[in-house]
């Protein structure tokens, strides 16, 4: 880019030499023009039920010199767009058709859905209350612009997007933007990691990181020891309710405990963590008995709580040590519970 207005301060110092009221500079007109054409190659995808509001985005982004739209009415085409994949950007709305998209946009980030978990999200709304901000940031969306949308608005969260991305964070809850100023005691703190942005490569030629095959390796290993931790932590909390004879709140850590082991499971099924797919089955099962039977018995708890532990050892450790144990205690859990 220095090159280029190099190359056009040569050209307007041959042409206008020695000219004081040359009354045109080639460098700010391209210059001025530079947004139009450097987002000639953008794919977007505008997610809006609403036809006035689809328009002007679309109208907006077409003055900035964006061609390439995909646009879809309901959920239901917001959906079959994003799993085809291939956008640099995705414009949507909480609501498509009175259904809300922070879930899907909530399964994007967490890989179940489309092919870049990373990419970026602008969400517009009329009525930014509390209760949608909270569905909004806690889905992983990048960006909250207010309607009536302008081209203004939509240039400063390019601009933001390209330029000032916030690093996300990976917990295992959460992947998204992190918007942390301080942390709630207890909460897990997850890793602030640089990922790839299809929306400046697209504009600038670089992802203004590491390779995104190495960024997606180091989400999902960052994701799959917050796993192992909720695990540890949530046994924990249960094993201290049921000393207490406290069940108030028991059911909720059991669900709790269910789906983090369940998202754990499916997550490793195809990485080189696979092998501790035996410490996780058991554990599935013996939490859903424990749902359905009530209050957890001391030798569930006890097979619980060793289960927690070759977790926790064997995926920080990820060695063949480790699974090799991680093995002999599912073997060895199995017998006790038969007996």
């Amino acid at each position: 880019m220095t090159n280029l207005f190099r190359l056009l301060e040569c050209i307007n110092n041959v042409f206008f030499l020695g000219n004081k009221n040359r009354g045109i500079n080639l460098v700010e007109v391209v210059t001025a023009n530079l947004d139009y054409f450097r987002y000639g190659n953008v794919r977007v995808l505008i997610a809006e039920s609403v036809r006035a509001p689809r328009e002007a985005i679309r109208q907006a982004l077409f003055e900035l010199g964006i061609r390439k739209f995909t646009m879809a009415e309901d959920l239901h085409g917001a959906r079959e767009a994003l799993a085809t994949g291939g956008f640099d950007l995705c414009i949507v709305s909480p609501y498509l058709a009175n259904e809300r998209v922070a879930p899907t946009v909530t399964e994007v980030r967490q890989s179940d859905l489309g092919d870049d978990p990373f990419v970026p999200v602008i969400m517009h709304t009329f009525e930014p209350t509390i209760d949608v901000m909270q569905e909004i940031v806690s889905a992983g969306v990048d960006v909250v612009v207010t309607l009536p949308i302008s081209k203004k608005k939509l240039t400063t969260a390019l601009n933001t997007l390209t330029d000032k991305r916030k690093p996300f964070v990976v917990t295992a809850t959460y992947v998204g933007p992190d918007r942390r100023h301080n942390a709630r005691p207890g909460a897990q703190e997850g890793i602030q990691i640089k990922v790839p942005n299809a929306l400046r490569r697209r504009v600038k030629g670089d992802e203004g990181g590491d390779s995104p095959t190495k960024i997606l390796q180091m989400v999902r290993d960052s994701q799959v020891e917050c796993y192992a931790n909720r695990i540890v932590l949530n046994i924990g909390k249960i094993a201290g309710l049921v000393a207490c004879q406290n069940a108030g709140t028991l059911e909720s850590w059991l669900v709790d405990l269910h789906e983090t082991t369940v998202n754990l499971n499916k997550r490793i099924s195809n990485t080189r963590h696979h092998d501790h797919q035996v410490l996780c089955e058991p554990l599935i099962e013996i939490v859903g008995q424990c749902l359905e039977g009530g209050i957890p018995s001391g030798r569930d708890l006890e097979v619980m709580q060793q289960l927690a532990l070759a977790i926790e050892v064997g995926f920080k450790r990820d060695s063949t040590s480790s699974v090799e144990a991680a093995l002999d205690i599912s073997t060895m859990i199995r017998r006790v519970r038969i007996a």
